[in-house]
C-alpha cells in the first residue's frame, strides 16, 4: 500500500508535539486512519498514541550517559544510528495499518538544514515502498510541515531568520513543503494591530524590499545583511506560510486540505482530470439531488490510473497514457473545477439559483473551452488506436470516448443563454426533477462557512474530507438526460420549441457534423436520445424551428438522416482527418 507521510519539523518551541497531537485528534474525528511515529529520541513522553517511537531503539539520555556527549551531539548520534539501522524502522512501518503517517521529528534545525542523515533516511524510505503499476511509479509521498512560532512575525529581524530557515530546509529536503505559522491563537488583536505590515504580507512573502527598507531604518547596523537576505529569499520565490491554530477546527481543516493537495492524498492522475472532472459539470447540471454529491466529493475522489482498462490493445493503452500526461487538457478541466467548486461551496446565505449563476459565469467566461483542434485530433486518434475496442463496444473504452467527445458540445450547451439573457441551464432546471426534491435541497443548504463551531457545519464538513486514499475502479456513469440538460422527446411543446432547446441541439449537431462520432450516433448510449428530441421538435415546432437549428449549427441543408451518420461515412471523415495530422 502506498503510504503518505507528514514530516513535522521546526525549531524547539514551535509546537511540533502539540501539532501532532492535534492532527491525530482531527484526523481521527474525520475517520481517517492515522499513525504517529515519534522520531525524537529525546522525547519519550508524548500526549498522543505513539505507533512507533525511536526511543525504543535508542535514546538521547542513554547516549549522553554512555558516550559523554552533550544534547545536540547525542541527538545527531541517534539519527546517524537510525540511519545505519533503518531496517528496524522499515519493518515497523510496513506493519502499520492504514496509509497515513505523521512523523514527529526532533527540534534540532540542523537535521533539516545541513546534516545529511535525515535526507538519506527519507530517500531510503521512499525507495522502500516502490511498486510498479503498469508504467506508473507509486512511492511513499512525504510532505514536510515546517512549523514556526507565529509570534516571531512581531519582530522583523526574527521574521527574516524564519524565512532563511524555511528556505534552507526546502532546499535541503527537496520534498513538497508547507511552511506553517503555528500558535496563531497567541497573536491577540493588540499584537496584530502592531505588526509593521498586514498579516498577508508575512504569509505570502512577496516583495521583501519593503521589509528591508524598514530594517534599514530601525536596525541600520545590520541593514546591508538584512537586504541581502531579503533579496535571496525573493530571488528563490519559494517561501510562503499557512497559518494555524491547532484548537481551531476550521484552521486545521484548511491545513489538511493544503497538505492533501501537496502529496496527492486521494489525488487523481491526469486521466481523471481530462475525462472525469466533467462529471462534476454533470453534477452541476443536475442542480438538486447531485448537488449534495458535488459538495461531498471532489475530482480527487476518482482514480485516473484505475480507470485505464488493462485488457485492451497496446496501441489503445498507449493513447490513454498519452492523454493521461497531456498538460494541455488543464485548460479544459480547470474552468470546470472552478465552476463546480463555487457551486459545491454554496452556503445557506446563497440561493441555489445565485450559486448556479456564479458557477456558470466562472465556467463560461473561459471563451473557448477545450482547444477544438486538440480534441478533434484525439478523437481521430481514438478511432485509429482503439478501433478494436470501439467496434467490440468495450464499455470502459466507450465511456472514455464519450467523455472526450461530449466535452465541448456539453460546455457550449450549458453556457448558452435563452430569453432575458438567462443561462439555459437555469431555464431548464425546473424540468430536471420534481419540485419537492428542489425544495428538499434548499431546506438542507450547506451551512454558513463562517459558523465553524456549529454541529450542522461539522456534520457537513466531515463528509468532505477524504478518509483514506482508496481508489475507485469505476467512473460514475454518464446519464443521457443530463447530457441534453434533461430534454427528451417527451418534453412539452413550450420547452421543446424554446430558444434553449435550439441552442442545446445546435451545440451537439454542429460538433457532430465537424467531428463525426465513431460508428455512428446510434451506437452511443448517451447521444442516442438526440434523435428523439429532434424528431419531437420537428413535429411540434415546425420546419422554421428546425431550419434555425441547422443555421445555428452551421449546416446548410439538414436532412433527418444527418443525425445518424452511417459508420462508413464517419470512417471516411476520420481517415481524412488523420491524413491531415
Amino acid at each position: 500500500m502506498v503510504k503518505y507521510g507528514q514530516l513535522v519539523i521546526g525549531p524547539p518551541g514551535s509546537g511540533k508535539t502539540t501539532y501532532c497531537h492535534g492532527m491525530y485528534q482531527f484526523l481521527t474525528a474525520v475517520e481517517r486512519p492515522v499513525q504517529i511515529v515519534n522520531l525524537d529520541p529525546a522525547n519519550d513522553q508524548v500526549p498522543y498514541p505513539c505507533a512507533i517511537s525511536l526511543a525504543e531503539l535508542i535514546s538521547v539520555r542513554d547516549v549522553m550517559a554512555e558516550l559523554d556527549l552533550g544534547p545536540n551531539g547525542a541527538m545527531l548520534y541517534c539519527l546517524e544510528y537510525l540511519e545505519h539501522n533503518l531496517d528496524w524502522l522499515e519493518a515497523r512501518l510496513e506493519a502499520l495499518q492504514g496509509d497515513y503517517v505523521v512523523f514527529d521529528l526532533p527540534g534540532q534545525v540542523e537535521l533539516s538544514t545541513n546534516h545529511p542523515s535525515l535526507t538519506r533516511i527519507l530517500e531510503r524510505l521512499q525507495k522502500q515502498y516502490d511498486w510498479r503499476v503498469s508504467e506508473a511509479r507509486a512511492d511513499v509521498q512525504f510532505v514536510a510541515v515546517h512549523l514556526a512560532d507565529a509570534t516571531n512575525i512581531t519582530d522583523p529581524s526574527r521574521y527574516v531568520s524564519l524565512l532563511i530557515l524555511a528556505l534552507r530546509a526546502m532546499l535541503m529536503l527537496e520534498l513538497p513543503h508547507v511552511n506553517v505559522l503555528s500558535k496563531m491563537d497567541l497573536l491577540d488583536e493588540e499584537q496584530r494591530s502592531q505588526l509593521v505590515f498586514p498579516l498577508d504580507y508575512y504569509t505570502e512573502v512577496q516583495d521583501l524590499a519593503y521589509l528591508a527598507d524598514h530594517l534599514a531604518e530601525t536596525q541600520p547596523r545590520v541593514a546591508s545583511m538584512s537586504r541581502v537576505l531579503c533579496e535571496l529569499v525573493d530571488e528563490f520565490g519559494l517561501v510562503s506560510f499557512e497559518t494555524l491554530a491547532v484548537e481551531d477546527k476550521a484552521s486545521m481543516l484548511h491545513l489538511v486540505q493544503v497538505l492533501d493537495k501537496a502529496i496527492g492524498h486521494g489525488e487523481v492522475l491526469r486521466v481523471g482530470r481530462v475525462f472525469f472532472v466533467m462529471l462534476f459539470a454533470w453534477v452541476l447540471a443536475t442542480v438538486a439531488p447531485l448537488a449534495a454529491y458535488a459538495a461531498g466529493s471532489s475530482p480527487s475522489a476518482i482514480s485516473g490510473s484505475s480507470l485505464i482498462p488493462t485488457n485492451i490493445s497496446s496501441s489503445c493503452y498507449t493513447l490513454l497514457l498519452q492523454l493521461d500526461g497531456d498538460s494541455l487538457f488543464d485548460q479544459c478541466t480547470q474552468p470546470l473545477i472552478q465552476a463546480t467548486e463555487i457551486y459545491a461551496n454554496a452556503s445557506s446565505s446563497n440561493t441555489s439559483e445565485s450559486s448556479l449563476t456564479q458557477s456558470l459565469d466562472s465556467l463560461c467566461n473561459h471563451q473557448n473551452g477545450c482547444d477544438r483542434t486538440l480534441v478533434r485530433q484525439y478523437i481521430a486518434q481514438f478511432w485509429d488506436q482503439c478501433a478494436d475496442e470501439l467496434e467490440s463496444q468495450n464499455q470502459q473504452v466507450m465511456q472514455l470516448y464519450d467523455y472526450l467527445y461530449i466535452f465541448n458540445p456539453f460546455r457550449d450547451a450549458i453556457c448558452s443563454k435563452g430569453t432575458n439573457d438567462t443561462y439555459c441551464l437555469e431555464s431548464l432546471a425546473p424540468y430536471m426533477q420534481p419540485a419537492s426534491n428542489i425544495q428538499a435541497l434548499q431546506l438542507n443548504a450547506i451551512p454558513d462557512a463562517g459558523d465553524v463551531y456549529s454541529e450542522k457545519y461539522w456534520a457537513h464538513v466531515m463528509t468532505t474530507i477524504p478518509k483514506s486514499n482508496v481508489q475507485n475502479s469505476a467512473a460514475p456513469t454518464l446519464v443521457a438526460d443530463q447530457v441534453f440538460l434533461f430534454l427528451s422527446g417527451n418534453s412539452d411543446k413550450e420547452t421543446l420549441c424554446s430558444e434553449c432547446t435550439r441552442n442545446v441541439l445546435a451545440s451537439y449537431i454542429g460538433f457532430e457534423m465537424s467531428t463525426p462520432y465513431a460508428l455512428g450516433l446510434e451506437r452511443s448510449s448517451v447521444l442516442q436520445p438526440q434523435q428523439d428530441i429532434y424528431d419531437s421538435a420537428r413535429r411540434q415546432c415546425g420546419s422554421s424551428f428546425i431550419s434555425s437549428i441547422g443555421s445555428q449549427a452551421g449546416v446548410e441543408e439538414f436532412p433527418s438522416s444527418a443525425l445518424r451518420p452511417q459508420p462508413s461515412w464517419a470512417l471516411i471523415v476520420i481517415a481524412a482527418a488523420l491524413a491531415l495530422l
